[in-house]
Formats: C-alpha cells, sequence, structure tokens
C-alpha cells in the first residue's frame, strides 16, 4: 500500500480515534479501512467473447441401469459473452451469457422383435445465462456457479417410432437450472487483451423431462414395461475458448500472474 493512501486512512482514522474509546473497535475501524481501500484501488472491469464445443450425456437411473439400453454422447456447442467485476488479480464475479445447442441421446434394443439398435436423440437450443465466480492464480483459474437456461425449438427423434406424439418436443422441460465447474489457464496477453481456454463440467439439477410428462416413463416411451419415471438430468463437457478485454489499464504482476490493475 502506498504513501497516498495511508494518508487517507491515517485522516480519517486519528479524528475517529478520539471518539471511539475502545481499542478492539478502533482496531476493527482501521482493519476495514485498510481494506476497504485497497478493495477499491484493485477494482477493474472486463468484458469478453467466449465460445466452446463439446460432449453430452443424460443422466438417469432407468437410463443407465437396464441393459436394454445404452447411453451414446450427443453434441454441443455455444457462443456468448461475459461481464466481469474483478477484486484484485485473484477474485472475478462474472455474469455469462450465451446462446447453447444440445444433443442428448441414447440407443434403444429389444423393440419390434428385432436385435436391431434404434437411437433416439433430444435437441434443443438454449438462452443461457451464469453469475460465476473465478479464483485466479499463477495464470491458471478455478471457476464455479449456478446456470439458468431457457430451452427454445426443442425436437425429438426417435428412430423406432418415428411418428410418436412426443417427436414435437412438448415433453422437454422449457427452463433448466444447474451449476457449472471449470478450469483452465491464461495462454497470451497484454495490458488490454488476453485469450483462456479451459474446460467446463455443465450439470442440470432440473428434470428435462417437462411437467407434464413427469408422470410417465418419458423419454423411455418405447418400453411399456418401465412404468414409473426417473429423472432426467443433462451432463455437458465443453472446451472454452475466451478473450478478454480490460476496461482498465492493466499490467503483469511480477510474479506472472493475471494482470492486474495499477491505474485507470
Amino acid at each position: 500500500m502506498d504513501g497516498l493512501k495511508l494518508t487517507k486512512i491515517w485522516l480519517i482514522f486519528v479524528p475517529l480515534r478520539f471518539i471511539i474509546h475502545d481499542p478492539m473497535k478502533r482496531i476493527l475501524l482501521l482493519t476495514t479501512a485498510i481494506f476497504t481501500f485497497n478493495t477499491y484501488a484493485q477494482l477493474w472491469f472486463d468484458i469478453g467473447a467466449k465460445g466452446g464445443y463439446g460432449t453430452g450425456f443424460l443422466i438417469n437411473k432407468t437410463l443407465n441401469k437396464d441393459n436394454r439400453l445404452s447411453v451414446t454422447p450427443g453434441s454441443n456447442y455455444f457462443y456468448g459473452g461475459k461481464l466481469g467485476i474483478n477484486f484484485g488479480e485473484e477474485h472475478t464475479i462474472s455474469l455469462d451469457f450465451s446462446y447453447n445447442n444440445n444433443s442428448y441421446s441414447f440407443l434403444q434394443t429389444g423393440l419390434l422383435g428385432t436385435s436391431q439398435s434404434y437411437k433416439y436423440t433430444i435437441n434443443y437450443s438454449a438462452f443461457t445465462f451464469a453469475p460465476l465466480y473465478k479464483h485466479t492464480s499463477d495464470a491458471q483459474y478455478l471457476e464455479i456457479g449456478p446456470e439458468f437456461s431457457f430451452v427454445k425449438n426443442a425436437s425429438v427423434s426417435d428412430m423406432a417410432n418415428p411418428l410418436s406424439p412426443n417427436a414435437n418436443g412438448n415433453a422437454i422441460n422449457p427452463h433448466l437450472m444447474g451449476a457449472v465447474f471449470g478450469f483452465g489457464g491464461y495462454i497470451i496477453g497484454n495490458q488490454k487483451l488476453s485469450l483462456s481456454m479451459g474446460l467446463r463440467f455443465h450439470y442440470y439439477f432440473t428434470n428435462l423431462t417437462s411437467s407434464s410428462f413427469s408422470g410417465t416413463n418419458y423419454p423411455l416411451v418405447n418400453y411399456p414395461d418401465i412404468t414409473t419415471h426417473a429423472s432426467t438430468n443433462p451432463l455437458a463437457i465443453q472446451v472454452l475458448v475466451e478473450v478478454n478485454y480490460s476496461l482498465a489499464q492493466l499490467a503483469r504482476a511480477s510474479c506472472g500472474k493475471r494482470v492486474a490493475l495499477i491505474s485507470f
């Protein structure tokens, strides 16, 4: 902390020390003042553009246990942006917003009197936003937070029963809530721009099946012997690339950490 900051803190603390007589309260006041000045001195903002591609799986206890069914990896991608509020070199609160395209599928056997496999695929796009906390150290980061998706253009492809009434996507929940966990590192950058790459995991706690179909065996509609409903929860894994632009003047920390604020 430089001399100017200390002078400002001292000018506040000295008059109040004659008003506050309790030594513990004085210490608390001084600590709060130091933290406040230090935090605001290192507060800065950034914006970014990002995109990613990956795979996804359906988590359903019946689907995962029945030997007539097998989960197959789907594909997904997204693109979007972010607004970040940074507290020094290590802590960031960001709002991510993106457009996603998702595909999840599984194979069905033991149908129509044959041993042939029939693919069942769920497709949908979604507008998603996620308030995330990111911790950065030595040019590496971890991020975690909730995620909220608003599903659009849901559709279903059932190769065993192409004319199924569920094929219009009405069985897909229009609102999903989940969690995001990711990690990665900053690859290259200067005082204004930086490029990072990482891996993200998305898991949705909300049942992918809409409430109007929650009393059915959906999405296992071709198996009348399966009479109980089990929640279907998507899991997605994506490789992420992100470009950040700082709205403040930044410089590399001497130890090689992420960019840190020095002045506006």
